[in-house]
């Protein structure tokens, strides 16, 4: 495994980093690892799991719009 040191970090991303390790009950090099990771490698998307999510989102809602309540609604400036 290769190694690599950072040298003239600004002291508030070092703070922040530092923070984040304790919330997340992790070394700091641990979240360094973590934070590079989510940064360079393609995140693996479960098409299941965002369905899912998308109907709990849905079920919010119980009485469907027609497209004329939701476009007099944005002219309205309601969300």
């Amino acid at each position: 495994m290769a190694s690599i040191t950072l040298k003239n970090i600004p002291q508030e991303v070092h703070e922040r980093l530092k923070r984040r390790a304790r919330v997340n009950r992790r070394s700091l090099q641990q979240e360094i690892m973590a934070c590079l990771e989510r940064a360079v490698l393609p995140r693996k998307v479960d098409p299941d799991e965002i369905l899912a999510q998308v109907r709990e989102v849905h079920d919010l809602f119980e009485d469907e719009m027609t497209v004329d309540e939701i476009d007099r609604a944005i002219r309205e400036g309601r969300p």
